[in-house]
């Protein structure tokens, strides 16, 4: 008989314990599912922030690159205007030299060469 109540006990025992087990799993792959969803909700997260970050400095970026090139367009229309105008400068200093060279072509060969008007001056 006591054999029976002592076997019925550790039954019960072990039932209870089984049980308890049970539920301390269930509660435990609950609490761990609880962490990953909360790890993984602080990961989007830090993500999206990153995201955001990242973003804003590519929009620096982009911006401060568009004001270096539009300050590099200026400056090189400025240049061209600048070769432009040195290239009109040249052409009317070609057309001067054209017409200084037509007017020494016409003079009589018989003038005298400045260093020998000089020449002659320093003679008298």
């Amino acid at each position: 008989c006591m054999q029976g109540q002592s076997d019925r006990a550790g039954e019960e025992l072990r039932a209870q314990a089984h049980e308890i087990l049970s539920r301390d799993r269930r509660e435990l792959a609950e609490s761990a599912q609880e962490a990953r969803d909360r790890a993984h909700v602080h990961m989007e997260q830090i993500a999206g922030s990153l995201s955001d970050r990242v973003r804003q400095e590519l929009v620096d970026m982009i911006s401060s690159l568009s004001q270096s090139l539009a300050a590099l367009t200026e400056q090189l229309t400025h240049n061209e205007d600048c070769v432009g105008s040195v290239q009109r400068e040249q052409q009317s200093m070609q057309v001067e030299m054209q017409s200084l060279n037509k007017r020494m072509a016409a003079m009589p060969r018989e003038a005298a060469s400045r260093e020998e008007l000089h020449g002659a001056v320093v003679q008298l």
